[in-house]
């Protein structure tokens, strides 16, 4: 469109441009930020035409024009706060909701017995393995999307279909039932895993001398009767030659068989996680975002702790000493790449300008990659890394910097 198109259809005046800056500007804001059409840029775009428009065909064209410019600039800068307002909010899951909510779904807490999986199995076999499944869960998760999409009146994702309601809308009921049982256990299965390490990570911290106060984490012996509480305190529990002894100094084991306690560490994560969970993932979201940043944080400390503790490349072999089947190395890759169950209700929720082909590649991709990097320099840190790294690193192997004792 020239600028006579814009001068003689919209009337604009030519005169006291700096006046009208203001309420022209203050217009586009409450348009702008308030509104979220989807022809959003071409109004952009055509505005910023008009400044330039009036510039050109004012008295002072280099004074007006450097108010032309300025107003260009806050055009983009309001267009910057619409497309983070409107496509990276969390009432309508974007970009950064949707990568936050699948990586956190697959680095779950089989990533802390990576290390241990990469001395048994090897460099090759386990990296090979990692990003075998990270390809295929990716390929799952879209064809769980493109299911979901076959649904009549559904192809732009606009009905909540759920995990299971696939199934039964194009197999049968049985299907339904059959599969909600498999989803629930799979769920199970994950959040009890990182429920004990969330409350070892309790426990430690509360018998350790950081917590400050008595230093000592308490519980309750459920069974056997009688019922009684009991403390654990690093410093009676993990001596000089016990304190980086991965397999020693551990809250509350000494344990025999059969008792049950219930520690802080539980009461705590209860306290947290229960009403979160009873959040919609429209509102849950936040917390996905909060989580996903902390573990990028818990990440980057992992990996400088591992690197300035130094590397020995002979507690990392390319082959290992164990086939993959013997080493649980298919079953502890498997359990952590579990983006299908969440594909379907983000569908529903997440905003219309996100991709689901990129969404998911992505994350699944992000998630291989911090895997092998984790595993790899977790295993070339510590000899004879245990089964779980976070025992590891809490009992101070690799010093003060991960650790939770003095």
């Amino acid at each position: 469109m020239s600028c006579n198109d814009i001068m003689n259809g919209e009337q604009i005046p030519l005169s006291g441009i700096s006046s009208s800056s203001s309420s022209i500007m203050d217009e586009r804001i409450r348009k702008y930020v308030l509104n979220d059409d989807n022809d959003i840029e071409e109004q952009l775009k055509r505005e910023n035409d008009e400044l330039v428009c009036i510039s050109s065909n004012s008295n002072h064209p280099q004074h007006e024009g450097m108010i032309a410019l300025t107003l260009s600039v806050t055009i983009s800068l309001l267009k910057l706060i619409h497309d983070i307002v409107f496509c990276y909010n969390v009432a309508a899951i974007g970009w950064v909701g949707s990568i936050s909510l699948f990586v956190n779904e697959i680095t779950g807490p089989g990533m802390l017995v990576l290390p241990a999986t990469y001395q048994r199995c090897g460099f090759i076999p386990t990296s090979a393995v990692i990003i075998l499944i990270a390809a295929v869960s990716s390929l799952c998760g879209l064809n769980m999307a493109n299911v979901i999409s076959l649904v009549p009146g559904n192809k732009s994702f606009s009905k909540d279909i759920e995990y299971s309601a696939a199934f039964r809308y194009f197999i049968g009921r049985e299907a339904f039932y059959f599969t909600e049982v498999l989803f629930s256990l799979a769920i199970l299965c994950q959040i009890v895993a990182s429920i004990v390490d969330t409350a070892q990570v309790f426990d430690t911290f509360m018998g350790s001398p950081y917590s400050g106060g008595a230093s000592s984490s308490i519980g309750i012996r459920l069974i056997p009767a009688p019922i009684r509480l009991i403390s654990w305190n690093s410093e009676e529990a993990c001596d000089d030659s016990t304190r980086g002894d991965t397999t020693t100094c551990s809250p509350f084991d000494e344990a025999i068989d059969g008792e049950i306690f219930l520690t802080f560490g539980y009461i705590i994560s209860a306290a947290i996680f229960i009403p979160i969970s009873m959040l919609n993932l429209e509102d849950n979201i936040i917390w996905q975002i909060y989580s996903f940043f902390a573990l990028l944080v818990c990440c980057t400390q992992f990996l400088l702790s591992f690197i300035l503790n130094g590397l020995d490349f002979s507690n990392l072999s390319l082959w290992g000493n164990e086939s993959p089947q013997s080493g649980d190395l298919i079953g502890v890759v498997l359990f952590n790449f579990g983006i299908v169950t969440a594909i379907p209700s983000w569908l529903y929720e997440k905003s219309h300008k996100v991709s689901v082909e990129q969404a998911v590649h992505f994350s699944c991709g992000f998630s291989a990659f911090l895997y092998i990097l984790v595993g790899t320099l977790g295993a070339l840190a510590i000899n004879n890394v245990p089964q779980n790294l976070l025992t590891a690193l809490t009992a101070g192997v690799l010093g003060p910097v991960t650790s939770v004792f003095r």
